[in-house]
């Protein structure tokens, strides 16, 4: 929860109005280890970032507007991923989406998806440059809007 609270603060600082002192709390994250989907990525004994990934259909994502998914097969989802502070500009994010890239592959899954709030410029240059695509924009529960990627992995 404290990585999640540099997220926020970051989100915050940057007028990025995503994550807020109330989403995610820690009732989403225990629903993730409950699901089996929650990963945190440690260096020396630290926590050093976190994600969700899911392998189920994302409701979210069935209608998307302004362009189209790239796949139309399964799919892994990459929900929450936060990075420590004292982490960041290190590689961690990067090593930490590939780790989960192989978990897709491993389970026969060769695409990853993604959302992020559209003025998140920092989540979407990290997405671009590791290779996934902007695919057009999704409506989350709230119904506010976030920009979709998706990335096709080799099998």
């Amino acid at each position: 929860m404290e990585i999640i609270a540099m997220a926020v603060n970051y989100m915050k600082e940057n007028h990025i109005d995503q994550w807020s002192e109330n989403y995610p709390d820690r009732g989403r994250f225990l629903q993730d280890i409950e699901k089996n989907e929650s990963y945190i990525c440690q260096i020396g004994g630290c926590i050093a970032a976190t994600a969700a990934l899911s392998l189920r259909d994302e409701p979210n994502y069935e209608k998307i507007f302004e362009g189209r998914w790239k796949t139309s097969g399964p799919y892994g989802v990459i929900h929450r991923i936060a990075v420590d502070d004292r982490f960041k500009g290190t590689g961690v994010a990067a090593a930490f989406v590939d780790h989960i890239e192989k978990m897709c592959i491993n389970r026969g899954i060769y695409a990853v998806r993604v959302d992020t709030h559209r003025d998140n410029r920092s989540m979407d240059r990290f997405l671009r440059k590791h290779g996934f695509d902007r695919c057009g924009i999704i409506y989350v529960e709230d119904g506010t809007q976030r920009v979709a990627y998706e990335k096709e992995l080799e099998k």
